[in-house]
């Protein structure tokens, strides 16, 4: 038997004498910043088909270390869809006050997915209804991708950024996404706020830009669609003004190109924004730094 096993047995008949005495056992909520390799996992909830999932990954490895809470997210990534700073929630018994040793065991136990912080929060702080702002960024280049790149970095090698930056801009705002969302999740409202949309041109590298209150279901990637098909002529600004303004929908594309992996590569960098005392999580700037540095020498670190 392990320590940790044997803590969590002397722990917890200890924890049995305190409720049969009618005193209350407290619990320790936690905030942790996370990043993944989405391209490694089926999207970030629970489903009842696979275990292969974010959330069913690190709950597995709380239950190994005998905390039975369940975790909860600030938001939802989709199947291919990376992260640099998701953030989650959940509750430590008691016996669990080292947050740096349980930060270690955590990060030695998952695969694909790092634990980057772990900070005591107040019993009121939920990751899903404290977060103010949410953050996706688009990933893609002209050139074809390197080996390294692929999972990461989409292609699309023609476009008009001059026309890309102003189909950008008609998504800020709060808008009807009625048109821009997968059906299939319960909602109860289709209405969203954009408040910054844009592209940049980093070297090699490209980036759309998107931030808002929160975003339905697909609702990134059938933005980053419209805007891409625009920006290559497939589509006029106007078509996809209408189809903000709920007035048309976009009739789909006659046929799909043969390089095509920037459709499947959609979501490449998510950050969640929490205004929690203040505090302003700027975990992607670093990430996305580094994240540019290691591709512009091909190397993964």
């Amino acid at each position: 038997m392990d320590a940790c096993s044997l803590r969590y047995l002397l722990l917890t008949a200890w924890r049995l004498a305190l409720s049969s005495s009618g005193q209350s056992i407290l619990l320790m909520r936690v905030k942790a910043i996370l990043s993944y390799d989405g391209s490694f996992f089926q999207g970030f909830q629970k489903q009842t088909t696979t275990k292969n999932t974010i959330m069913t990954s690190l709950e597995s490895a709380l239950r190994s270390l005998h905390i039975d809470s369940d975790i909860v997210g600030s938001g939802r990534t989709d199947t291919g869809v990376h992260a640099t700073g998701q953030v989650i929630h959940f509750d430590l018994p008691d016996f669990w006050n080292d947050l740096k040793k349980l930060r270690w065991e955590l990060n030695r136990k998952l695969q694909h997915i790092r634990i980057k912080h772990i900070t005591p929060v107040d019993e009121t702080f939920h990751a899903r209804f404290s977060a103010k702002r949410r953050i996706y960024r688009y990933l893609f280049k002209k050139t074809v991708p390197s080996l390294f790149e692929e999972k990461h970095i989409a292609h699309y090698p023609a476009f008009d950024p001059q026309r890309l930056q102003k189909v950008l801009k008609a998504f800020e705002g709060e808008h009807d996404f009625r048109y821009f969302y997968k059906t299939g999740s319960d909602i109860h409202t289709t209405e969203k706020t954009i408040y910054k949309a844009h592209y940049r041109e980093l070297g090699n590298y490209h980036t759309l830009y998107f931030e808002a209150n929160g975003f339905l279901r697909a609702q990134v990637r059938m933005m980053i669609d419209a805007a891409m098909r625009c920006a290559s002529g497939q589509i006029t600004l106007e078509m996809v003004k209408e189809q903000i303004d709920v007035l048309a929908a976009i009739p789909p594309p006659s046929h799909q190109p043969r390089d095509s992996t920037w459709h499947v590569f959609f979501i490449d960098l998510y950050s969640i924004l929490l205004d929690q005392n203040n505090i302003f999580f700027d975990t992607l700037k670093s990430d996305f730094s580094s994240f540019f540095i290691n591709f512009r020498t091909d190397i993964v670190v």
